[in-house]
């Protein structure tokens, strides 16, 4: 071992003592400051105040007494606001949400927009993990809250799907899962569920008007000729392959386009990326001031991390989306084998997925508007465009196609 100051000779044995000492020194005190650095920051948020990297929304400044702490971070926090209140709304989900706000400043990923909804920090929430001396605790933090609690953990509960119901008993809604998609026949309401019991104290259910009218039907002859409907609308196996090819078809057509443009972002991603590393270079040579220098990366930056959300949003696996239409389109032609096999919950589901409006029941057959049945209006897309799908290659040939 040489050394300037201190030489070790190492062909004495209890010099390699002393090199040891030397070596392990320098770790010794490295592991020493994490230690001391990590009780530092869990201290810290113990008093409430967050350590680690502000999230969207938030960015740090000081306090009166001079300490770091998170604020409002302008529009940004905005946009986490109006992100919470619109999932809890119900009518929306993330990825939706997150569409909506892109245009507005949204930067984050698909996966951290996902994510922010559980950050208990926008409620002043601190959560401290858990480490091999002290189990998790949760402290309030000391920040600006941007939602309140109540909004949070309603938040919370959407994203779980542990919502709360006030549904009647699931004996009666098993027998009536057409409750709230009929409509009378007489005065246009919409048609409700009960049961009745008999004399011999056998229960049975039946569909019958809000407002008082006569209509009345025994749930199980209007569950049982839904059955029947259901053959009627569903989609004709032999013309499935025509609709699953005009379909495809259509997705190749944007995914060229898609493709050409992905390419023109990739390409304006790498020119960004190289005036940003040109940027440096200036700056080291002493040819950009430090405000001009810090501006300009910015703006770099900034506009990269857009190019890049730009480029997520049309980074899609066609091929999969494919798959999932080829599978729908087996599904919508056998929905009455589907209908058998779903629970309650699934049943009014596919009702909602296939009906825009209400369905009518006269007692021994359904109707329901031409416009109001989503299956009609996906097949009338497809005939009206069905010209522009050659026919050859199919057995037997359709005509028309």
């Amino acid at each position: 071992c040489v050394s300037i100051d201190q030489p070790l000779d190492l062909s004495i044995p209890e010099n390699k003592l002393l090199l040891l000492i030397y070596l392990g020194s320098p770790e010794i005190e490295n592991d020493r400051r994490s230690i001391n650095t990590t009780m530092g920051m869990r201290r810290a948020m113990k008093e409430g105040r967050w350590c680690n990297n502000a999230p969207f929304g938030y960015k740090y400044s000081r306090d009166e007494n001079n300490k770091p702490i998170l604020v409002r971070d302008g529009y940004k926090a905005d946009l986490i606001v109006e992100a919470f209140e619109l999932f809890a709304s119900g009518n929306y989900d993330k990825q939706t949400i997150r569409k909506m706000l892109v245009p507005r400043g949204m930067t984050l990923s698909r996966s951290a927009f996902a994510n922010l909804f559980h950050n208990g920090l926008y409620a002043g929430i601190i959560v401290i993990k858990a480490d091999k001396t002290e189990a998790e605790i949760t402290v309030k933090g000391v920040h600006e809250r941007l939602v309140s609690e109540e909004l949070f953990d309603k938040v919370q509960r959407l994203a779980s799907g542990k919502w709360e119901t006030h549904s009647k008993p699931k004996t009666a809604k098993e027998e009536l899962p057409l409750r709230g998609f009929l409509e009378c026949p007489l005065c246009g309401g919409n048609l409700t569920g009960s049961a009745s019991r008999s004399r011999n104290g056998v229960k049975h259910f039946y569909y019958h008007c809000q407002k008082g009218c006569p209509t009345r039907f025994r749930a199980a002859v209007a569950n049982d000729a839904f059955e029947e409907w259901l053959a009627t609308v569903s989609l004709k196996p032999e013309h499935t392959e025509n609709y699953i090819q005009l379909f495809e078809s259509m997705f190749m057509k944007d995914d060229s386009e898609r493709k050409k443009h992905l390419a023109r972002i990739a390409t304006e991603i790498a020119k960004t990326e190289e005036s940003l590393v040109k940027l440096g270079r200036l700056y080291v040579e002493g040819k950009v001031d430090d405000t001009d220098y810090e501006n300009l990366k910015s703006s770099y930056k900034e506009e990269i991390a857009k190019l890049r959300l730009e480029k997520e949003e049309y980074d899609i696996d066609v091929s999969e989306t494919i798959k999932g239409m080829e599978f729908a389109f087996s599904v919508l032609s056998n929905l009455q084998n589907l209908w058998r096999e779903l629970d309650l919950e699934g049943k009014r589901i596919l009702i909602g997925s296939i009906i825009n409006g209400k369905l009518i029941f006269d007692g021994s057959e359904y109707r329901t508007t031409p416009e109001a049945l989503f299956i009609k209006e996906m097949a009338a897309i497809a005939d009206s465009q069905s010209c522009s799908v050659a026919g050859a290659g199919l057995e037997p040939t359709t005509p028309g196609l």
